[in-house]
């Protein structure tokens, strides 16, 4: 039976796109005129609506009450602290005021910047074709994701928090998407229950008032994947699909439009370099490769690779070793968060993000060791390993959310799947980087 037939991706696309048409009604009761609290709560309604809705449409063999009720809990902690957060560092009166004066990280504030400006192009208060759009369109690296997210405002009015509900949202959503693809491969609740509440309690973003658009990168990436797997068993749909796949991830960054490409041909070729045997499909589909390769050169260049031109590699390639040790680690030492340096304040997410990371990788490690891997075991790890290498490649490590951003997918190789066992390596993992920091600060 073909996979796309079991995980119906169809259906779950469906499913995305009504759950999200409902967030955005339910949003639009909002308006500038508002207060921020009233606002508030308007958008932590609609995203309990949109979770409903995508609980719904799971199959039956696969749905249980219980991931229903985490995904509103998790749902609604990763907001709270996220609205707990932006009051204790930004700004303690927002909930009783009418605007927003935030204004911390010329980053963050430019995004604000641009979703007004976006959202302004959207209801006629802004020329689509003047100059202040213009540039807002071609400065934006990834402006498929910033227009969408411009929506919160289009519908919402300019409200800051707004995006709390929206990136706790979008996490739980791309745990519904692991829960699927875990259900689909082990057929297990309990496994795939286990894989939801991982990816929902993932640290990466977990203040979720961070106008960043990582999280949202995340959940077009896990959506990738899941169409990858949804016809991996395909003849040649597959191929069209990882052109899909490559297009959705282009989204968060052009160069990731490679790596769906790449991911597509590696089961295959790893199968057939153990077996001492290269079939004459393998060989043709790699001279196809070559010469599209070099038909698409310029297209490549000045398309996708244009922004890491600058770049010397073969000086990055030597620094791998270095950069991995860096993004294993992770920030450090963790005690730069009394020096407060920039961007502090979003500092502990990210230190325990890479304890998140190194406990995983352990889970993953010890599959490999013990189970007998298939194609689409290899078809994940090359995804998400090609996601952590080109992340610590470019940026050496230093980075987190970069190198970060597909890890939880390895909760899929996770099959003892017991929270307790994780949660007491995850303790253990912690423990040492404390004690690390404390050896740290007494050496210098």
């Amino acid at each position: 039976m073909d996979t796309y037939i079991n995980l119906k991706p169809f259906k779950t696309f469906l499913s995305i796109a009504l759950a999200f048409t409902l967030f955005f009604v339910v949003l639009s009761i909002s308006n500038d005129d508002m207060m921020n609290l009233y606002s508030l709560i308007i958008s932590y309604l609609s995203g309990l609506v949109a979770i409903i809705c995508i609980y719904f449409f799971l199959e039956s063999d696969s749905k249980q009450i219980k991931i229903l009720f985490f995904a509103i809990i998790f749902f609604s902690l990763r907001m709270f602290v996220g609205v707990i957060h932006y009051l204790y560092f930004f700004e303690p009166d927002y909930l009783t005021s009418y605007s927003s004066n935030f204004d911390y990280l010329a980053e963050y504030v430019w995004a604000i910047d641009s979703m007004n400006i976006i959202s302004g192009t959207l209801d006629g208060t802004v020329d689509p074709d003047g100059e202040e759009a213009s540039t807002a369109i071609a400065l934006n690296k990834n402006y498929e994701m910033l227009f969408f997210m411009s929506l919160l405002f289009y519908f919402g009015g300019e409200k800051v928090l707004v995006v709390s509900s929206f990136n706790s949202l979008i996490v739980i959503f791309s745990a519904f998407l692991v829960y699927k693809i875990s259900f689909f491969i082990r057929q297990n609740k309990q496994i795939a229950f286990f894989c939801f509440v991982l990816v929902s309690l993932q640290p990466m973003e977990f203040i979720s008032s961070i106008l960043a658009r990582d999280i949202f990168g995340q959940f077009l990436i896990i959506f990738s994947l899941y169409l990858m797997i949804s016809f991996f068993n395909t003849k040649y749909l597959k191929y069209l699909i990882t052109l899909l796949a490559s297009l959705i991830t282009s989204f968060v960054r052009e160069v990731y439009a490679l790596i769906p490409l790449i991911t597509i041909f590696v089961p295959r070729i790893l199968t057939e370099i153990r077996s001492g045997y290269i079939s004459k499909k393998t060989l043709i589909g790699f001279l196809f490769l070559l010469i599209f390769s070099l038909v698409a050169y310029d297209f490549i260049l000045s398309n996708i690779l244009y922004r890491f031109l600058d770049k010397d590699f073969i000086s990055l390639f030597l620094s791998l070793p270095v950069s991995l040790v860096y993004a294993l680690v992770g920030p450090f030492p963790w005690t730069q968060i009394f020096l407060q340096p920039p961007g502090y304040e979003f500092h502990i997410p990210q230190y325990l993000t890479s304890v998140y990371n190194f406990t995983l990788i352990l889970s993953t490690v010890f599959y490999f060791l013990k189970y007998k891997a298939s194609k689409l075991d290899y078809l994940i790890l090359v995804f998400i390993l090609l996601f952590f290498f080109s992340g610590i490649l470019v940026y050496g490590g230093k980075h987190t959310t970069y190198y970060s951003v597909a890890i939880p997918l390895l909760v899929l190789f996770d099959k003892e799947s017991k929270l307790s066992l994780f949660f007491m390596r995850f303790f253990l993992i912690f423990m040492f980087w404390v004690l690390m920091n404390i050896i740290y600060t007494f050496i210098t």
